[in-house]
């Protein structure tokens, strides 16, 4: 038979609130009762001997414990909290390592949920992604994504630098027909996961675009939410040369989209990084931009 040990703590922290109580109560229930202190002289002479006998050795004995209850709370009180102390602490570690193993599997359970990309699918992706709305009409396309890939494994790594302690940071992953270039999975209940689109531009972009790309990632942060039964903070991450992003007025363009995608009843982070700057991201800065601050 296993011992349940998590009984035996209960039972540890309860014994101490029971001495801590005792220590209280024991001199009030005392001090309350007469204990034939009120009877008078003439009561006692019209009692026979083994009467008065009787009720003067209670008398005594009162006294004695009268006299010890007060050593006997210091003692039970200090002893009842330290007791109470050792086992809620116990309890609360035993508590603490279920806990803490429950969120062990179920983070395994999500990481297998949330496949990764092949390669082949994180090239097709990129290249796609810099046909279609980032350098329509360039003529090497492999180079440049070539740099957005190098942009985006920086930007990863800057992410396990500063969030790998409070959230499991997987790249390139997928849930359903859905895809996340990174997925930051809280490791503790009191922390949110995020969803993370990087783009990276080189011929400048409207409004128009940042716009479209926020909406599509509310829409996916709804799935996964629905899905993963998680609650999820969705990041455009948008990298590009300085002299790009220093024409974008960056706090107009987030207070636009949140206006818009109010109806969506979420809220979406807008980040902007320059380029030649991701090497020397500090994690303060990084946590900055994705709204998340140190406990």
């Amino acid at each position: 038979m296993k011992f349940e040990y998590g009984d035996f703590y209960k039972f540890v922290a309860s014994l101490g609130i029971g001495l801590v109580g005792l220590a209280i109560l024991a001199p009030w229930l005392f001090l309350r009762e007469p204990f034939d202190l009120l009877l008078t002289q003439s009561d006692l002479t019209s009692l026979t001997p083994l009467a008065q006998s009787i009720i003067a050795q209670r008398q005594s004995l009162v006294q004695n414990l009268i006299n010890a209850i007060p050593w006997f709370s210091l003692i039970t009180f200090p002893l009842g909290l330290i007791i109470l102390g050792a086992g809620g602490f116990m309890w609360f570690n035993k508590s603490q390592r279920i806990t803490d193993e429950l969120n062990q599997i179920n983070k395994k359970l999500l990481e297998k949920q949330l496949s990764p990309l092949t390669s082949t699918e994180v090239t097709e992706r990129k290249t796609e992604e810099a046909k279609a709305e980032l350098i329509e009409g360039a003529e090497n396309i492999g180079e440049v994504v070539r740099n957005a890939l190098g942009a985006e494994e920086k930007l990863v790594a800057a992410l396990r630098r500063c969030f790998g302690q409070t959230h499991e940071v997987l790249a390139n992953r997928r849930l359903g027909s859905v895809t996340f270039d990174v997925v930051l999975l809280a490791k503790e209940s009191t922390y949110k996961d995020f969803i993370v689109d990087i783009k990276t531009v080189r011929k400048g972009f409207k409004y128009a675009w940042v716009r479209d790309n926020v909406i599509k990632m509310v829409y996916a942060s709804l799935l996964y939410q629905k899905d993963m039964n998680r609650e999820s903070v969705p990041i455009l991450f948008i990298i590009g040369p300085e002299r790009l992003l220093s024409t974008v007025d960056m706090e107009d363009y987030t207070g636009r989209i949140n206006r818009e995608v109010t109806s969506l009843s979420s809220r979406a982070t807008i980040a902007f990084a320059i380029e030649e700057e991701l090497d020397s991201l500090t994690c303060d800065h990084l946590r900055e931009m994705f709204k998340v601050y140190t406990r």
